[in-house]
């Protein structure tokens, strides 16, 4: 993610243009708007402002980010946009290449995280999923990153490592394990194996939710009216909205 940057070049040509203002004898109140238009687009030509920091979101599969998310989305529209991963596992139905995921092959995603594309990667469930680079480039909104616990600790690495500014982590865990097994069985798309595999790693990724600092707000998604009332709100403070 960019830091805001001017160029000494650009600074020199701010600094004159601030330097010479206009005839106040010559300003009406359309001439005064057009200045200040002027100015405004000389100050977004050169300088660059630094891109607020991802939102990280992460939970159990089945635990209802997703709904969460959107139902965000569309309480702030405009502020949000979702980093697409990558993924080789196949799509579900419904799902849609480049839009909920680019899904990949696994030698195609091995190829892009050795020419240092990725910001993230992991394998879970016998798939990788990752972030690119490309995926966090945005125009001041906040990027949403919907990733599992092995991303989280990597993207927490690439801050400590200064590639990127910085981050904010929200966990969304289920009531107990049982109710998140109950949700997994009502999607319907899941093998038994796969969801004992489910349930299994959501116990390590709650486990690790509790870890001191790990995540800068938990949000219990046991009543979906509640879940998102305090979803909302942990966003608005923590990006002080």
């Amino acid at each position: 993610m960019g830091s805001g940057a001017s160029t000494p070049a650009a600074a020199n040509i701010l600094e004159n243009e601030l330097a010479k203002p206009p005839d106040a004898s010559d300003l009406t109140p359309d001439t005064a708007l057009d200045e200040v238009k002027r100015l405004r687009a000389l100050l977004a030509k050169h300088i660059t402002l630094p891109s607020p920091p991802p939102l990280v979101i992460c939970g159990p599969s089945g635990v209802g980010k997703g709904t969460l998310l959107h139902k965000l989305m569309e309480s702030l529209p405009g502020v949000f946009k979702f980093s697409v991963s990558h993924t080789t596992r196949g799509p579900r139905p419904g799902e849609e290449d480049g839009k909920d995921y680019n899904f990949t092959s696994v030698e195609d995603i091995k190829s892009r995280i050795e020419n240092g594309e990725f910001l993230e990667h992991a394998e879970v469930h016998g798939n990788y999923y990752g972030t690119s680079f490309a995926a966090l480039q945005t125009e001041q909104q906040i990027v949403i990153l919907d990733i599992d616990v092995q991303g989280v600790m990597k993207v927490k690495g690439a801050v400590e490592d200064g590639k990127l500014g910085g981050a904010k982590y929200i966990f969304i865990r289920p009531q107990d394990l049982e109710s998140l097994e109950a949700r997994l069985r009502g999607r319907g798309t899941e093998t038994e194996e796969a969801i004992q595999k489910r349930t299994a790693n959501a116990k390590g990724e709650m486990d690790y939710s509790e870890g001191e600092g790990n995540f800068d707000r938990i949000i219990v998604n046991d009543d979906l009216d509640r879940a998102q009332a305090d979803f909302v709100a942990a966003v608005k403070e923590l990006y002080n909205m």
